[in-house]
């Protein structure tokens, strides 16, 4: 995680600084090569959906939002949110397991 942050920011981050929204978003979509309008659209292609999640899991541990508050940003329901932030913990357990 550590590493992600200073990739993108040129710093070093921990697990609690709060980072805006917006930026999150804009991070999370240049890493993929897409648009915040991608991230923060309707679209359930897996390359978007899965960018979505990262920034949904990104958001969540960075921005001190609740899951509802998130949901509102992102245009979906806290629970989907929160299926987002699982799916990404998931496949990054998956990552380092291979």
């Amino acid at each position: 995680m550590i590493v992600w942050l200073s990739l993108w920011r040129g710093l070093q981050t921990s697990p609690g600084e709060r980072i805006p929204f917006a930026e999150i978003v804009a991070m999370v979509a240049r890493k993929h090569d897409l648009t915040v309008k991608d991230l923060l659209g309707r679209s359930s292609a897996r390359d978007i959906a899965w960018a979505r999640q990262e920034a949904m899991w990104m958001a969540r541990r960075h921005t001190g939002l609740s899951l509802p508050a998130l949901g509102r940003r992102f245009g979906r329901d806290h629970s989907t949110v929160l299926y987002g932030v699982r799916q990404h913990e998931a496949r990054m357990k998956m990552e380092e397991a291979a």
